[in-house]
């Protein structure tokens, strides 16, 4: 019999599985590989009811320097920007959630 069905204990296992990491982003390099082998889990959101798409696990900074998907968005110290219209409520480091509907806030930026 196996010591695990004596002690009860997870330690006592054999062959355990790798149980990876909730909410892990993705890296640069595993975003290449993904389109790479054409393997692109994509997910959906709106930015003031606009669509977009992102890789599931794209962190904003990635989204916004990939210009597979915003070619109209950037970095901007530490916004997601569009012109004078900046992302509400994010950070550069938050994955993207699937199906969420983002707002903006539009910044005055003198006379036009």
């Amino acid at each position: 019999m196996a010591t695990v069905a004596t002690s009860g204990s997870y330690n006592d296992l054999t062959n355990k599985p790798t149980i990876p990491a909730e909410d892990t982003a993705l890296t640069n390099s595993e975003i290449d590989t993904a389109w790479s082998n054409a393997i692109v889990p994509l997910i959906n959101f709106t930015i003031n009811s606009s669509s977009y798409q992102a890789i599931d696990g794209m962190t904003w900074q990635q989204w916004a320097n990939d210009p597979r998907y915003s070619s109209s968005w950037s970095v901007s110290g530490e916004n997601i920007s569009s012109g004078l219209n900046t992302i509400n409520n994010i950070s550069l480091s938050d994955l993207i959630i699937e199906n969420y509907s983002y707002t903006i806030s539009h910044s005055s930026g003198g006379s036009n």
